[in-house]
């Protein structure tokens, strides 16, 4: 999985990008649903396009993203230009914040805990004698 990051000097397809892939989809997933042509999304994603702002496609897009419409608006709305530390750790509060319970996975292998968040995944290496406990 690529590792993903998100920073102040991030440009809105960097983010773009960071929403769709912490969803665990796919250009064409989110194209197939929003009636998009794949080549401009990905584009946009490497800020070689301006962003899309037409209000019926930014609503499209944020519905398949799972992502509040205002927010992915201002986002778009930075056109070229770094989208800032504010907006920036917002984005990813935004997607902390609609992870469900069934959307994580922990695994536990001898002293290696693999935890998988939309399929993100995690792996942390636990010292020797330490205890490991997971709880649901």
């Amino acid at each position: 999985m690529a590792r993903l990051k998100l920073t102040k000097s991030s440009l809105p397809g960097d983010a773009l990008r960071y929403i769709r892939k912490v969803r665990g989809l796919t250009i064409f997933n989110v194209c197939e649903t929003t009636e998009t042509d794949p080549g401009y999304f990905s584009r946009i994603e490497t800020s070689q396009r301006k962003p899309f702002t037409q209000k019926k496609k930014v609503k499209s897009i944020a519905n398949a993203l799972d992502v509040d419409e205002n927010l992915l608006r201002r986002v778009l709305l930075c056109d070229l230009n770094p989208i800032g530390k504010d907006l920036a750790d917002e984005v990813k509060k935004a997607m902390d914040l609609k992870t469900t319970p069934k959307d994580v996975l922990v695994a536990v292998r001898g002293q290696k805990v693999t935890i998988t968040i939309n399929k993100v995944v995690i792996s942390i290496a636990a010292p020797p004698g330490t205890k490991i406990a997971v709880k649901q």
